[in-house]
């Protein structure tokens, strides 16, 4: 199995590996590298904007933004300082128009880029109690932003006020990994604790626990 599917009773199942995946119609045949971003140190967090066809690599302390429109390019096209030099990107977000971008990570605070300026500048800043956010999720319709914290908890943020609207308190340790259904209303987050966990985002509770503790 490489993946999980909760069935109808609210049970986690293997989902098998079909014998004609890599044998179907459409399935590439083959991958070739075509370019090289060279960052110049770790990278734990990448996002790409469709609208731009631009490329934040997200590193220790800052986000560089790469034109993959011109093929051959070896240098960033900008370079976005949001963090202490020693502390590491996390996660990083792009709204679908390529306007806003999202920036999480070694901090307590989310920092909101406004991309459409000729030079990329902070609007925003979401402060939670937190030391550290570790992954982000957008809702679907791009007004709801979810932070992964380093102490367990999930902070909904509203994008339009740029205010807390609620945690999701249930991990015992870091939320480290984040997912939200195409409607918009479960959010599913893994944890340090060795549990992923469903939540409801109308009724603002959990649904569901899975540990995996013994895996």
């Amino acid at each position: 199995a490489y993946s999980f599917h909760v069935s109808a009773d609210g049970q986690m199942q293997p989902v098998p590996f079909p014998p004609d995946a890599l044998l179907g119609p459409g399935i590439p045949r083959h991958a070739r590298q075509i370019h090289t971003l060279s960052h110049g140190e770790v990278v734990c967090a990448v996002t790409i904007s469709t609208s731009t066809r631009h490329v934040y690599t997200g590193g220790k302390g800052c986000v560089k933004v790469w034109d993959i429109s011109q093929p051959g390019s070896k240098s960033p096209m900008a370079q976005l300082d949001c963090l202490n030099r020693d502390n590491y990107i996390r996660s990083c977000k792009i709204l679908p128009d390529g306007r806003t971008l999202i920036v999480g990570g070694e901090a307590s605070t989310l920092s909101i880029w406004d991309l459409a300026t000729p030079t990329p500048r902070i609007k925003a800043e979401l402060t939670s109690s937190a030391p550290a956010c570790y992954a982000l999720a957008i809702s679907p319709d791009n007004k709801v932003c979810f932070s992964c914290c380093s102490d367990g908890n999930i902070v909904v943020w509203d994008l339009h006020n740029q205010t807390l609207v609620r945690q999701f308190q249930g991990h015992t340790d870091g939320a480290s990994c984040i997912d939200i259904s195409n409607d918009g209303t479960k959010l599913w987050t893994g944890g340090l604790d060795n549990t992923v966990r469903c939540w409801d985002l109308r009724e603002g509770r959990q649904l569901q626990q899975h540990d995996f503790t013994s895996q």
